[in-house]
């Protein structure tokens, strides 16, 4: 057997031969070069120096709702909470556990603390816990609820007292019966629970923002910027992360009392290029990073987003300059004027593009809706438009669904349906309803044939009737909370109510037409925790809305005439 074997062998140590890049006809290149318009220059300027003036001032107050008056309006800054917090939180009156749990915390502190049992037993005499009627949804949620009960005190109530009274604390130890040299370490012990419980869950200082008929939430932010109160509504917030599209400006909104003046800042700054992950190289011949591809972008007609990126990153992407001005966050501001200076000595001031464009633009993007700066009819009267940096919370945990409600809509029928997949029940846990509620099987009959008004549907599922509402020469038409006629099987008519608040029996409800879209909507109410800019921690219990459901069809059918088959 034999074989050949190519090797290759280095007789130069130094390796240039290999890394250099020869070129038998350097002249096609710069040829090359001449084609693409590399050797074309152009007698411009280069931006050298920016100064720009921005007016900036905070949003100082708040109201819940559409409001004509400033009666329920609340300075933001004595809010001391978030603004999202600020808008979803809502009472924690039905979670029986969250006070049992709250009392768990303390006595468990004051056992670490080697506090004696009576001091215990005074304070589960002084709050007793006490607990709703048992609905018999969840034995062994009960169960455990009795026993927590048992072993621990109405935290809420003790709170209660305590933030109510600067002095109720020693005349709580006299009571509880704490002996003069333990007074001081058990005192400390009741000022940080108190704290942890008033600055964790609070309760709301104003009316409820969430607006049934529309399944959204409603308020207004309002600050002082030029020379009247600027107020922005937000109409359409259905929970999750608070931005600037959320807001639309006001015009002769009633103000909202807002203090203060609008603050000015101007910086005086060198342009840099604007630079972007994966960014083209401005040269033709240039190595490119390999990170983003833009010419494979494909982009169907309709994907006017995805050509629109890559337009201004294959062809405008070295003609940006950028100027970082850093504001507060929860604040509204305009640049009132910005100035660049060029290499050649002269001046430009710069407008912004809404400006140049008047009110013909099509293209409003970072734009409230409802400003009138850059709509004035004469040029000279335009301003630059407000710009508004919302005080979004950078992440929000989400906890598990108290509440799940499916509205869905029954063309069919000519009904809608808000399906209640969860509710709080009276053992302090989310329940589900779909497993609690079998579908309820059709009775048989001996006759041949029988006349069914409609299809027997489960106990969590309650229609929303039409009801058209006449309102001087127009007319609406709202949903409204039905029940059916016929109870359950083995139930009763109370068995079709609803058991939690989004839905509410307690008090009538109706919803506009159009605030359920076709694909329908789901409701989602729980508990939610964040932590400040400040790093306090905040808890509340806030809805969200999401577009989709569960589909309803076959569920529900009305006027049948059934033939049934003898034996």
């Amino acid at each position: 057997m034999s074989w050949l074997r190519v090797e290759g062998a280095a007789r130069d140590p130094e390796l240039t031969e290999g890394l250099a890049a020869r070129v038998a006809d350097p002249l096609w290149f710069l040829a090359r070069q001449w084609q693409v318009g590399e050797f074309h220059g152009e007698d411009a300027s280069s931006p050298i120096l920016v100064t720009a003036t921005i007016a900036h001032t905070p949003l100082t107050a708040f109201a819940p709702g559409r409001v004509d008056g400033k009666e329920d309006a609340l300075d933001r800054a004595d809010a001391d909470r978030p603004l999202e917090v600020l808008v979803e939180q809502e009472s924690t009156e039905d979670d029986i556990r969250l006070p049992l749990e709250q009392g768990w915390v303390l006595l468990h502190s004051l056992v670490e603390a080697g506090a004696p049992s009576q001091i215990l037993d005074g304070l589960r005499r002084a709050f007793p816990a006490s607990l709703p009627e048992d609905d018999g949804f969840d034995p062994l949620g009960r169960g455990q609820l009795e026993i927590l009960a048992r072993r621990s005190i109405d935290g809420a109530a003790l709170a209660a007292e305590l933030g109510a009274d600067p002095n109720a604390l020693p005349d709580l130890l006299d009571r509880i019966g704490v002996s003069r040299d333990r007074r001081t370490a058990i005192s400390r012990i009741f000022t940080g629970w108190l704290n942890g419980v008033q600055d964790a869950v609070r309760t709301p200082s104003t009316s409820s923002c969430w607006r049934e008929k529309s399944l959204e939430y409603q308020f207004r932010v309002s600050a002082p910027l030029g020379e009247s109160e600027t107020a922005l509504d937000a109409s359409e917030y259905r929970g999750g992360s608070l931005d600037w599209y959320h807001f639309r400006r006001t015009p002769g909104a009633k103000p909202l009392g807002a203090e203060g003046k609008p603050n000015r800042k101007t910086i005086t700054l060198l342009p840099t290029p604007l630079r972007f992950h994966g960014m083209p190289a401005p040269r033709f011949w240039q190595i490119e990073d390999d990170t983003v591809s833009f010419g494979d972008l494909a982009a169907a007609p309709e994907d006017l987003v995805r050509s629109v990126v890559g337009a201004f990153a294959a062809v405008y992407n070295n003609d940006w300059l950028s100027v970082p001005c850093v504001l507060p966050s929860g604040s509204i501001a305009r640049i009132e004027r910005i100035v660049v200076h060029d290499d050649y000595g002269k001046s430009h001031e710069i407008r912004a593009t809404a400006v140049n464009d008047g009110p013909d633009r099509v293209w409003r993007f970072f734009e409230i809706e409802g400003d009138d700066g850059p709509d004035a009819p004469q040029r000279g009267d335009r301003r630059n438009p407000l710009m508004l940096l919302a005080p979004a919370l950078a992440d929000v945990e989400e906890g598990p669904a108290l509440e799940r409600i499916d509205f869905l809509r029954d063309q069919a029928a000519n009904l809608a349906w808000a399906i209640e997949r969860k509710a709080l029940g009276a053992a302090g846990r989310p329940i589900d309803r779909d497993a609690l509620s079998p579908r309820p099987e059709e009775t048989q009959t001996v006759e041949e044939w029988s006349y069914r008004a409609y299809s027997p549907v489960k106990a969590n599922w309650i229609p929303l009737t039409p009801v058209r509402l006449e309102q001087g020469a127009s007319a609406e038409t709202h949903l409204r909370r039905s029940r059916m006629a016929l109870a359950p099987p083995g139930g009763r008519l109370t068995d079709l109510l609803p058991l939690g608040r989004i839905l509410d029996a307690s008090a009538p409800l109706r919803i506009h037409e159009e605030a359920i879209a076709d694909a329908g909507l789901r409701v989602d109410r729980r508990y939610q925790r964040t932590r400040g800019a400040d790093g306090r921690l905040h808890v509340w219990i806030g809805r969200r809305v999401r577009l989709g459901a569960w589909p309803a069809r076959g569920a529900f059918v009305a006027d049948r005439l059934v033939r049934e088959q003898k034996e």
